[in-house]
């Protein structure tokens, strides 16, 4: 693989390297989302390694997470009942759903749902603002260990 990509490196002409490739590694990334990525990794994380004490199965562990960040999302109220505000709106943050009517975002939760759990985790982690993620962590470790 480091072979192919330094074959299509050699390929690039040194002007266009020198010009528009070589400046943008001097421009760094604004502290706003360094500090996002940041509580990203430290979110994610945090709870796999929570959730995977508490469900000692990598798979049971991982179903759980999801499950009980959808909840998060949709203020505990089960999405069987329909999609609350803050779930939707999360989802609006999407840039293919920021024009998107509620109808169909609430397909796009339903699709997403169905076809990719527990992949989601990473989504809707990301969805979240760095507060949103540290509401998440307190919700979800008053909900997986209630009575310690």
């Amino acid at each position: 693989m480091t072979y192919f990509l330094w074959s299509q490196l050699q390929n690039i002409p040194d002007d266009v390297i020198r010009e528009h490739i070589i400046p943008y590694t001097y421009q760094p990334q604004s502290p706003i989302l360094c500090a996002d990525i940041r509580s990203f990794y430290n979110t994610y994380y945090n709870m796999c390694e929570i959730y995977s004490l508490a469900y000692p199965l990598y798979n049971e562990s991982k179903e759980w997470l999801s499950n009980d960040i959808c909840r998060f999302l949709n203020d505990d109220f089960a999405t069987m009942y329909g999609y609350r505000k803050f779930y939707i709106n999360t989802y609006r943050r999407m840039f293919m759903n920021r024009d998107k009517d509620i109808d169909m975002i609430i397909s796009c939760i339903q699709n997403n749902d169905r076809n990719h759990r527990p992949n989601d985790i990473h989504r809707h982690i990301g969805l979240m603002t760095p507060q949103e993620r540290l509401k998440l962590e307190d919700f979800l470790m008053d909900n997986t260990f209630p009575n310690d």
